[in-house]
Protein backbone atom coordinates (compact mmCIF):
# COMPACT_ATOMS: atom_id res chain seq x y z
CA UNK A 1 0.00 0.00 0.00
CA UNK A 2 1.01 3.65 -0.38
CA UNK A 3 2.70 5.51 2.46
CA UNK A 4 -0.12 8.08 2.77
CA UNK A 5 -3.74 8.38 1.65
CA UNK A 6 -5.48 11.79 1.66
CA UNK A 7 -8.82 10.13 2.46
CA UNK A 8 -9.96 6.68 3.53
CA UNK A 9 -13.61 5.57 3.64
CA UNK A 10 -14.90 2.77 5.87
CA UNK A 11 -18.29 1.05 5.77
CA UNK A 12 -19.91 -2.36 6.18
CA UNK A 13 -21.87 -4.75 3.97
CA UNK A 14 -24.18 -7.36 5.56
CA UNK A 15 -24.01 -10.98 4.33
CA UNK A 16 -25.34 -14.34 5.55
CA UNK A 17 -22.64 -16.88 6.48
CA UNK A 18 -22.97 -20.49 7.62
CA UNK A 19 -21.17 -21.18 10.91
CA UNK A 20 -21.10 -23.83 13.64
CA UNK A 21 -23.87 -21.82 15.35
CA UNK A 22 -26.04 -21.84 12.24
CA UNK A 23 -26.50 -19.10 9.64
CA UNK A 24 -25.39 -15.73 10.99
CA UNK A 25 -25.59 -12.24 9.59
CA UNK A 26 -22.05 -10.94 9.46
CA UNK A 27 -20.64 -7.67 8.27
CA UNK A 28 -17.92 -7.31 5.67
CA UNK A 29 -16.07 -4.10 6.49
CA UNK A 30 -14.42 -2.40 3.52
CA UNK A 31 -11.62 0.17 3.67
CA UNK A 32 -11.49 2.26 0.49
CA UNK A 33 -8.64 4.74 -0.01
CA UNK A 34 -8.05 7.57 -2.46
CA UNK A 35 -4.35 7.82 -3.22
CA UNK A 36 -2.19 10.88 -3.75
CA UNK A 37 -2.49 10.23 -7.48
CA UNK A 38 -6.30 10.59 -7.26
CA UNK A 39 -7.19 6.93 -7.85
CA UNK A 40 -9.27 4.92 -5.43
CA UNK A 41 -8.36 1.42 -4.30
CA UNK A 42 -9.72 -1.06 -1.78
CA UNK A 43 -7.18 -1.43 1.01
CA UNK A 44 -8.78 -4.48 2.58
CA UNK A 45 -11.84 -6.52 3.58
CA UNK A 46 -12.59 -7.83 7.08
CA UNK A 47 -15.46 -10.10 8.12
CA UNK A 48 -16.77 -9.66 11.67
CA UNK A 49 -19.97 -10.22 13.67
CA UNK A 50 -19.56 -7.13 15.83
CA UNK A 51 -17.59 -3.90 15.70
CA UNK A 52 -15.88 -1.79 18.31
CA UNK A 53 -12.68 0.07 19.11
CA UNK A 54 -10.70 -3.17 19.42
CA UNK A 55 -11.86 -4.40 16.01
CA UNK A 56 -11.16 -1.11 14.27
CA UNK A 57 -7.74 -0.90 15.89
CA UNK A 58 -6.98 -4.33 14.41
CA UNK A 59 -8.10 -3.10 10.98
CA UNK A 60 -5.93 0.02 11.07
CA UNK A 61 -2.96 -1.87 12.48
CA UNK A 62 -3.30 -4.31 9.56
CA UNK A 63 -3.29 -1.35 7.18
CA UNK A 64 -0.21 0.09 8.91
CA UNK A 65 1.58 -3.24 8.72
CA UNK A 66 1.11 -3.17 4.95
CA UNK A 67 2.85 0.17 4.59
CA UNK A 68 0.38 2.98 5.34
CA UNK A 69 2.03 5.54 7.62
CA UNK A 70 -0.42 8.43 7.47
CA UNK A 71 -4.02 9.33 6.56
CA UNK A 72 -5.42 12.86 6.38
CA UNK A 73 -9.12 12.03 6.79
CA UNK A 74 -11.02 8.86 7.72
CA UNK A 75 -14.67 9.11 6.66
CA UNK A 76 -17.32 6.80 8.14
CA UNK A 77 -20.90 6.59 9.33
CA UNK A 78 -20.60 6.79 13.11
CA UNK A 79 -19.24 3.24 13.34
CA UNK A 80 -18.80 2.08 16.94
CA UNK A 81 -15.28 2.66 18.24
CA UNK A 82 -13.99 4.13 14.97
CA UNK A 83 -12.80 7.57 16.24
CA UNK A 84 -10.95 5.99 19.18
CA UNK A 85 -9.20 3.47 16.92
CA UNK A 86 -8.20 6.14 14.39
CA UNK A 87 -6.76 8.35 17.12
CA UNK A 88 -4.74 5.40 18.42
CA UNK A 89 -3.38 4.19 15.06
CA UNK A 90 -3.14 7.54 13.21
CA UNK A 91 -3.06 10.27 15.89
CA UNK A 92 -3.02 13.24 13.49
CA UNK A 93 -5.79 11.97 11.17
CA UNK A 94 -9.21 13.65 11.18
CA UNK A 95 -12.41 11.61 11.48
CA UNK A 96 -15.30 12.92 9.37
CA UNK A 97 -18.78 11.53 10.03
CA UNK A 98 -21.10 11.19 7.05
CA UNK A 99 -23.29 14.30 6.81
CA UNK A 100 -25.81 12.51 4.56
CA UNK A 101 -26.42 9.89 7.25
CA UNK A 102 -26.78 12.65 9.83
CA UNK A 103 -29.47 14.32 7.71
CA UNK A 104 -31.35 11.02 7.45
CA UNK A 105 -31.09 10.45 11.20
CA UNK A 106 -32.22 14.01 12.00
CA UNK A 107 -35.32 13.69 9.80
CA UNK A 108 -36.24 10.17 10.88
CA UNK A 109 -39.04 11.25 13.22
CA UNK A 110 -40.03 14.50 11.49
CA UNK A 111 -43.61 14.57 10.25
CA UNK A 112 -44.14 14.54 6.50
CA UNK A 113 -45.70 18.03 6.38
CA UNK A 114 -42.69 19.53 8.19
CA UNK A 115 -39.98 17.66 6.33
CA UNK A 116 -39.47 20.06 3.40
CA UNK A 117 -39.05 23.28 5.45
CA UNK A 118 -37.13 21.30 8.09
CA UNK A 119 -34.56 20.14 5.53
CA UNK A 120 -34.39 23.60 3.98
CA UNK A 121 -33.51 25.10 7.37
CA UNK A 122 -30.96 22.35 8.03
CA UNK A 123 -29.13 22.82 4.72
CA UNK A 124 -27.25 26.04 5.74
CA UNK A 125 -25.54 24.05 8.50
CA UNK A 126 -23.55 21.75 6.22
CA UNK A 127 -23.26 24.12 3.22
CA UNK A 128 -21.86 26.99 5.27
CA UNK A 129 -18.57 28.48 4.02
CA UNK A 130 -16.90 28.30 7.46
CA UNK A 131 -17.27 26.47 10.76
CA UNK A 132 -18.35 29.73 12.43
CA UNK A 133 -21.15 30.19 9.88
CA UNK A 134 -22.18 26.56 10.42
CA UNK A 135 -22.45 27.13 14.18
CA UNK A 136 -24.70 30.17 13.61
CA UNK A 137 -26.84 28.16 11.18
CA UNK A 138 -27.21 25.40 13.78
CA UNK A 139 -28.34 27.95 16.38
CA UNK A 140 -30.97 29.34 13.98
CA UNK A 141 -32.09 25.80 13.18
CA UNK A 142 -32.41 24.95 16.87
CA UNK A 143 -34.40 28.12 17.57
CA UNK A 144 -36.83 27.27 14.76
CA UNK A 145 -37.23 23.52 15.30
CA UNK A 146 -35.74 22.74 18.70
CA UNK A 147 -39.03 22.94 20.60
CA UNK A 148 -40.85 20.60 18.20
CA UNK A 149 -37.98 18.22 17.41
CA UNK A 150 -35.41 18.60 20.20
CA UNK A 151 -33.53 15.40 19.41
CA UNK A 152 -32.72 16.54 15.88
CA UNK A 153 -30.78 19.62 16.93
CA UNK A 154 -29.22 17.69 19.81
CA UNK A 155 -27.93 15.02 17.41
CA UNK A 156 -26.01 17.69 15.51
CA UNK A 157 -24.51 19.06 18.73
CA UNK A 158 -23.63 15.61 20.06
CA UNK A 159 -21.58 14.73 16.96
CA UNK A 160 -20.53 18.26 16.01
CA UNK A 161 -16.77 17.67 16.06
CA UNK A 162 -16.98 14.70 13.69
CA UNK A 163 -19.60 16.26 11.43
CA UNK A 164 -17.60 19.45 10.87
CA UNK A 165 -14.06 18.13 10.37
CA UNK A 166 -14.39 18.79 6.62
CA UNK A 167 -14.54 22.56 7.22
CA UNK A 168 -10.79 22.47 7.87
CA UNK A 169 -10.17 21.57 4.23
CA UNK A 170 -10.46 23.29 0.82
CA UNK A 171 -13.92 23.39 -0.77
CA UNK A 172 -12.92 21.02 -3.58
CA UNK A 173 -11.81 18.40 -1.03
CA UNK A 174 -14.91 18.89 1.15
CA UNK A 175 -17.11 17.60 -1.66
CA UNK A 176 -15.31 14.27 -1.45
CA UNK A 177 -15.11 13.79 2.31
CA UNK A 178 -18.42 15.12 3.68
CA UNK A 179 -20.19 11.82 2.96
CA UNK A 180 -19.48 8.11 2.46
CA UNK A 181 -21.01 8.13 -1.04
CA UNK A 182 -17.82 6.77 -2.63
CA UNK A 183 -17.83 3.55 -0.63
CA UNK A 184 -21.62 3.23 -0.69
CA UNK A 185 -21.53 3.18 -4.49
CA UNK A 186 -19.02 0.35 -4.30
CA UNK A 187 -21.19 -1.60 -1.86
CA UNK A 188 -24.24 -1.04 -4.06
CA UNK A 189 -22.41 -2.67 -6.96
CA UNK A 190 -21.29 -5.53 -4.73
CA UNK A 191 -24.85 -6.15 -3.48
CA UNK A 192 -26.12 -6.48 -7.04
CA UNK A 193 -23.48 -9.05 -7.87
CA UNK A 194 -24.14 -11.23 -4.82
CA UNK A 195 -27.94 -10.75 -4.73
CA UNK A 196 -28.52 -14.31 -5.97
CA UNK A 197 -26.45 -15.79 -3.13
CA UNK A 198 -28.67 -16.35 -0.12
CA UNK A 199 -25.79 -17.61 2.00
CA UNK A 200 -22.01 -18.08 1.96
CA UNK A 201 -20.47 -21.33 3.25
CA UNK A 202 -17.73 -19.56 5.26
CA UNK A 203 -15.85 -16.29 5.73
CA UNK A 204 -13.19 -17.19 3.16
CA UNK A 205 -15.85 -17.63 0.47
CA UNK A 206 -17.19 -14.15 1.21
CA UNK A 207 -13.75 -12.57 0.87
CA UNK A 208 -12.93 -14.46 -2.36
CA UNK A 209 -16.20 -13.56 -4.11
CA UNK A 210 -16.05 -9.91 -3.11
CA UNK A 211 -12.36 -9.69 -4.03
CA UNK A 212 -13.18 -10.90 -7.55
CA UNK A 213 -15.99 -8.34 -7.76
CA UNK A 214 -13.70 -5.54 -6.65
CA UNK A 215 -11.02 -6.56 -9.14
CA UNK A 216 -13.57 -6.24 -11.95
CA UNK A 217 -14.86 -2.88 -10.68
CA UNK A 218 -11.40 -1.39 -10.15
CA UNK A 219 -10.47 -1.96 -13.79
CA UNK A 220 -13.01 0.74 -14.66
CA UNK A 221 -12.01 3.25 -11.98
CA UNK A 222 -10.39 6.41 -13.30
CA UNK A 223 -8.52 9.31 -11.74
CA UNK A 224 -10.79 11.78 -9.98
CA UNK A 225 -11.60 14.94 -11.91
CA UNK A 226 -10.06 18.12 -10.57
CA UNK A 227 -7.63 16.16 -8.39
CA UNK A 228 -4.64 18.33 -9.35
CA UNK A 229 -6.37 21.35 -7.79
CA UNK A 230 -7.12 19.37 -4.62
CA UNK A 231 -3.54 18.12 -4.27
CA UNK A 232 -2.05 21.55 -4.89
CA UNK A 233 -4.09 22.94 -2.00
CA UNK A 234 -3.42 19.97 0.28
CA UNK A 235 0.30 20.22 -0.47
CA UNK A 236 0.31 23.80 0.81
CA UNK A 237 -1.58 22.77 3.96
CA UNK A 238 0.29 19.51 4.65
CA UNK A 239 3.62 19.92 2.87
CA UNK A 240 5.66 17.83 5.32
CA UNK A 241 3.16 14.98 5.31
CA UNK A 242 2.51 14.90 1.55
CA UNK A 243 5.77 16.02 -0.07
CA UNK A 244 7.48 12.57 -0.39
CA UNK A 245 4.46 11.13 -2.19
CA UNK A 246 3.50 14.15 -4.32
CA UNK A 247 6.60 13.78 -6.45
CA UNK A 248 5.79 10.12 -7.13
CA UNK A 249 2.05 10.43 -7.54
CA UNK A 250 1.64 13.60 -9.60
Amino acid sequence: LDRIYPVVFVDGLRVAVRTDKGVLKKCVYTVLGVSVSGRQEVLGLWVEETEGARFWLKVFNDVKARGVQDILVVCGDGLTGLPEAVRSAFPVADVQLCVVHQIRNATKFVSYKDRKPFCADMRPIYTAPTIEAAELALERFAQTWGARYPMSAESWRRHWQGLTAFFRYPVEFRRLIYSTNAIERLHSQMRKNIASRKMFPNDDAVIKILFLNIRNFSNRWSRRQGWDTVMNQLSVMFGDRLKPEVADGM
